[in-house]
This record gives structure tokens, sequence and C-alpha cells, in this order.
């Protein structure tokens, strides 16, 4: 329920023509936020750390058929490699 509310909430905020953007999700976990906004964007990429919780998620992409909308990267969040790994590739 607390979910459905944040969510809900969130959602006003995103741009109308979002379709064409893209989202980052840090401290994605198990892809809840990610799952729930993959039809407002064109890609979404989300950075996690703990491997159970990645492990969920990609299953979770492959079982509901978002191979080519959600990105996911295994990467520790408090580290400057973030952005010499992944911002400065994909530029």
């Amino acid at each position: 329920e607390a979910e459905n509310l944040i969510i809900e909430s969130i959602k006003k905020f995103f741009p109308h023509n979002s379709k064409d953007l893209s989202l980052i999700d840090l401290f994605c976990g198990r892809g809840l936020y990610s799952f729930n906004f993959a039809q407002f964007f064109s890609k979404i990429y989300g950075f996690e750390i703990d491997d159970s919780a990645i492990n969920d998620f990609a299953q979770s992409i492959k079982k509901y058929n978002f191979l080519d909308k959600i990105l996911l990267f295994k990467q520790d969040l408090f580290s400057e490699s973030l952005f010499e790994n992944f911002f400065n590739k994909n530029q």
C-alpha cells in the first residue's frame, strides 16, 4: 500500500514526453521502481551492489521481457568509478 502511494506520487513529476528519456535507478534493489516506471521511459539503468538483489532483478527482467528496456549494473555507488566506468563511456 505505501509503495503504491510512493509510486503514484513520483509519477506526477514525470515529464509528459518522458518516453524519449532514460531513468537512472540508483540502489535499485530488486527493481520495484524500475518495473513500475518502465512504461514511461525508453531505457532504465539500474545500479545495485547486492548480489542477491541483482540475481532476483535479472530473473524478473527476463521473465517480464524487459531485456531491451532495463539495463542492470553491479556497482558500488559510493565509489568514484561509477562516473569513470559508466557515464564517460555512455556520453
